[in-house]
């Protein structure tokens, strides 16, 4: 008899366990009326989300919630419409994420924040303003405004326009997009950039590599610098500027845009001063360890 008591107490004790584990999320597909121009704030802890603008002036969320989700929240508050995935505060390292799709109206501006949390956003006039703990960013025919912050993972963009703020703490920032105003930042990953015309250019790398090819404008300003990686700066045509390059000992600087000499300067750094057309414009380029390459439109 006792045998048998244990025996039921561990099919009882496996089911209630069973009960408690997390079944597939729940479906969702809801939709609101929304404004041409308005914003749209997402909050995701998990999964993956893909925000697509279309010609209706309507928000539409379709997929499946994260498998521990109590509930979504989609309201109108004044000229903001509000997604969440409401998760609990704790207990939620098991089971998947959300996998959301949601359609917003071309003209919205979206915020997005997420912990763990890929983002895929396209087809956005708006612009957008995301901030991520842990995940993948891509951008894709998004424009007005391009601000990025995430402390680990890749931010990719494509075919956009705008201002742009780009950070991430680790992770590559690659960009294929026109903007007057640029700031890129990483701590630990590479910067690739290929702009057309720009006034002001700061990007920055404590522990990766540096390449940008564009065109600075007149009396416009470009910063960059590296503190343990390669800096490459490519113009596209002619440029008016002065420019300032210094590399730390062990660097080289690599001019291909100009007959103007490297001066060696000690201990074993290299320096490099130059005008370009009628200098109106202000580059600086340093490197504590690493080499620098200006490239000219030929």
């Amino acid at each position: 008899m006792k045998i048998i008591s244990i025996n039921k107490m561990i099919i009882l004790a496996t089911l209630t366990t069973l009960s408690g584990l997390a079944f597939a999320g729940e479906k969702v597909n809801e939709s609101l009326q929304a404004d041409a121009e308005g914003v749209v704030e997402i909050h995701n802890v998990r999964g993956k989300i893909r925000v697509t603008g279309w010609d209706e002036n309507i928000i539409e969320v379709s997929g499946e919630l994260d498998d521990l989700a109590e509930k979504l929240t989609f309201e109108r508050q004044d000229k903001v419409i509000l997604i969440r995935v409401e998760m609990p505060r704790k207990n939620i390292n098991h089971g998947d994420g959300s996998n959301l799709t949601i359609r917003i109206p071309k003209g919205n501006r979206v915020d997005f924040n997420g912990v763990s949390s890929d983002f895929l956003i396209e087809d956005v006039d708006g612009g957008m303003d995301v901030r991520i703990v842990s995940g993948d960013i891509d951008i894709i025919n998004v424009h007005k405004q391009l601000y990025v912050s995430a402390v680990s993972g890749d931010v990719t963009i494509k075919k956009s326009s705008g201002n742009a703020k780009l950070g991430t703490v680790s992770g590559d920032i690659k960009g294929k997009f026109v903007g007057s105003n640029i700031s890129a930042d990483t701590v630990s990953g590479d910067l690739r950039l290929h702009l057309k015309d720009f006034d002001s250019l700061s990007a920055k790398s404590v522990n990766g590599d540096v390449w940008v090819t564009g065109q600075l404008n007149d009396s416009g300003n470009a910063k960059l610098g590296s503190v343990n990686g390669d800096i490459t700066l490519a113009f596209e045509r002619a440029v008016n500027a002065r420019v300032k390059v210094k590399t730390g000992p062990g660097g080289d600087i690599d001019n291909k845009i100009s007959d103007d000499k490297v001066e060696h300067i000690f201990p074993n750094q290299q320096k490099l001063q130059m005008t370009l057309g009628d200098g109106s414009a202000l580059i600086k380029i340093g490197t504590v360890n690493g080499s620098v390459t200006l490239k000219g439109s030929n």
